[in-house]
Formats: C-alpha cells, structure tokens, sequence
C-alpha cells in the first residue's frame, strides 16, 4: 500500500532540557494543509540492563517517577553520558551505579524505540550475568531500592494469588495508603513481602494493622511460620515487626544487599 506524502516544512525549538528538546514541526498533508506536530529529541540515547542473579532472579530497582506520580519497578537505565558512547559502556554503568553489583559479562539482548509517535528516544538492552559486588553511586537526590524477582512472577504476576498467595491493601478515605504480600513457599513456610505505608500516612497504626491481618491470613491458611526479611535502617517496620512477635534468626543473602535481617513468627 502506497503511504501518502508528508512533509515537515518547519521545526521550531520550543524548550532546551537537560537531555530533552522538544520542537513543534510543521508537517504539510497530501492535501496541502499545514498541522503543527509536537516532537521531542532525546540527544543522547540510552541503555538498560537486565541483571540476572545467580539463583536465576532479575534483580529490579523500585523509584519515584513523577511523570506516574507513584513508585515503579523497572530494570536499571539511564541515558549515554555523549552522542557517541557505545550503549554497552552505558548499560554496565548503569548496572553498578544503580544496583552497586557488577558485570563483565554484558550481551547485547535489543534495541527499543518506545515513543516512536512523538520522540526518537531508542534504549539499547543487554543481559547481565556473573554479577559481581561493588558499590552504588547514586545521585545526590536519587533514592533506588532494590528487589530481586522471580522471572516467571514477571511473566505471569497472577499465579502468585494462583499459588494461595494474598494481597493486602490499607486504605484511609478512599486512598491506597500501603499494602503487604503474602507469599506461600511450602511445607508450612510463608513470607510477608513488598510490605509499606506511605510516609505521610506513617505512625497511625497502619503498618500494625496491615501485618496483623496478614498474620490473620497466614493462619487462615493453615500456615505454621511467617517470615520477614528487611534492613536495620528500616526502623519504622522493624519496629512494627518487633511489636508483633517476630523473632530475628540468622540470615545471610549476599546477592541482595538491602537486605540484611531475618525475621520468624511462629504461627
């Protein structure tokens, strides 16, 4: 099929960003009529990397994203530091800046270009395997937790409540304020996961309440042990954790730095 003929008569800059240009084009129709189009350049390009831990989990990064106004789950990405730097140099920057792990075994996995109605943005992706430790180096005001997941929870987020698992959301006034996962792993053993109350909304009993239903459910369920597992600069849930009975047992899991504590509650 024959594609009609357009035509951009005029690109007039409209804001200059920091890695952002955005323009408003003048396209001329098949028909001759003149429409203003929005377009935005992205002058450097960009890389991510899907880190694979050992034990065959991605390990993903949770960050505020203020275009969503919410947290999100990705894989570590950032922009080319120029024009020229090969996306591969990028992608294990990005990995160490942002996770603290390294990798000297980068493959190149595709090439994405996500806004293509609007922005020439194209993000180069490679795997990483044989991660090694090393340090993070976030920016000044960029705040990254970290999370290893399951790639078959990835594929299919719903066989988690398939497998027994629960969700657990606390509401005030009609607002999702925070929430926790019950996680089913067999033999009895359960795991409360991705538990938290948003800050504004901390120190009204939320949290308490929250891990008292989920220890309700877990019961439920016939489960015998709930487990924990979080870092010691996250006084406000250890605290909550403390409060409810949980006891801290030895643990140890150097392929996810943040978390350094255990914690069991038997059921």
């Amino acid at each position: 099929m024959k594609q009609p003929m357009l035509k951009r008569v005029k690109r007039v800059l409209e804001h200059e960003g920091a890695i952002l240009d955005i323009y408003s084009d003048y396209m001329e129709l098949p028909d001759g009529k003149v429409e203003k189009w929005d377009y935005v350049e992205h002058r450097k390009g960009a890389a991510a990397v899907v880190p694979v831990l050992p034990d065959g989990r991605i390990l993903m990064v949770r960050q505020y994203r203020n275009a969503l106004e919410r947290m999100t789950i990705e894989i570590p990405a950032g922009a080319r530091n120029h024009t020229t730097e090969d996306t591969k140099i990028c992608a294990a920057r990005e990995l160490e800046e942002e996770t603290g792990y390294r990798s000297g075994d980068l493959e190149f996995l595709i090439s994405l270009k996500p806004t293509v109605a609007y922005d020439n943005e194209f993000i180069d992706i490679y795997v990483a395997k044989n991660l090694k430790p090393g340090r993070q180096h976030l920016d000044e005001h960029e705040y990254i937790e970290l999370e290893p997941m399951d790639l078959e929870m990835l594929a299919d987020p719903e066989r988690f409540l398939a497998g027994g698992g629960r969700v657990l959301l606390a509401c005030w006034e009609g607002e999702i304020v925070g929430m926790v996962m019950l996680e089913l792993q067999g033999e009895g053993l359960c795991e409360a996961l991705k538990f938290g109350v948003k800050e504004e909304y901390r120190r009204r009993g939320i949290g308490h309440a929250l891990m008292r239903a989920v220890i309700q459910a877990a019961r439920a369920l016939g489960q015998t042990t709930l487990v924990v597992t979080s870092n010691h600069k996250l006084k406000d849930a250890l605290r909550v954790y403390e409060d409810l009975g949980f006891q801290y047992t030895t643990y140890s899991d150097k392929w996810f730095q943040l978390s350094d504590i255990r914690m069991e509650l038997p059921l």
